[in-house]
């Protein structure tokens, strides 16, 4: 950025900690281009677009819509809910398929990425996910 000192650089929110280390990056170090965040493009059922994906047969991509539907469901009801029990709920829901298996699901505070227990006004929060899909690592995120 030092060398080109584009006005704007932009990242997809797919990859959360790779945007969030670049703002606070650009941050740390007075750099002034403007780090724009963009929404993470989704398949027609929500599963979250990425390379990996060519590796998921058609049955498992058809499988994984479940994962963005359990981030929207987390987000509707996370200040409504008992933290535990939701992800829980969450949890339960996505792995009834049987094909995806949970690596974890966490709310964490975007500033720093830490991982909360319960929610509080006026802080940024994030949902995110990972999970194993017929041997496949997949990620998603959505912010709260």
């Amino acid at each position: 950025m030092n060398i080109i000192k584009p006005q704007k650089i932009f990242f997809g929110e797919k990859d959360l900690q790779q945007l969030m280390i670049i703002k606070a990056l650009v941050k740390q170090k007075n750099i002034l281009t403007e780090v724009i965040g963009c929404p993470t493009i989704r398949e027609q059922n929500g599963l979250a677009k990425s390379s990996r994906n060519q590796h998921l047969s058609q049955t498992d991509r058809e499988h994984c819509g479940v994962i963005y539907k359990q981030l929207l469901d987390f987000k509707n009801l996370y200040k409504k809910m008992d933290l535990n029990e939701l992800k829980n709920q969450i949890i339960t829901n996505i792995t009834c398929s049987k094909k995806i298996k949970v690596e974890y699901l966490e709310l964490i505070k975007l500033d720093n990425f830490q991982s909360v227990e319960a929610h509080h006004h006026n802080i940024k929060y994030a949902v995110c996910i990972a999970v194993s899909v017929s041997g496949i690592r997949l990620i998603d995120n959505i912010i709260l």
